[in-house]
């Protein structure tokens, strides 16, 4: 059950925003790609983001990008919640 909620919020994300001409690197874009998701409400307060294979697999990038992304989306929020705590 919790690959097919991974896959829902896949299903909603523009997968045309990413482009490997860009001189931007991959994994930004994919982060950006991400927390504009967020931020606007795409993706679902609570609801479980997609796997590194989902992002890699969906979005046509190697699963390092993949999760240098999602470890950048986390130390986003990290540093968000600590802000928010001070």
């Amino acid at each position: 059950m919790r690959r097919t909620e991974g896959a829902a919020a896949l299903a909603l994300l523009d997968r045309g925003l990413i482009d490997a001409d860009s001189p931007s690197p991959l994994y930004f874009q994919l982060y950006t790609v991400l927390h504009d998701a967020i931020v606007k409400g795409v993706l679902p307060n609570a609801s479980r983001m997609p796997s590194e294979k989902e992002l890699a697999d969906g979005f046509d990038v190697s699963r390092i990008t993949a999760r240098r992304t999602l470890v950048e989306l986390a130390a986003k929020v990290a540093a968000s919640l600590d802000e928010a705590r001070a």
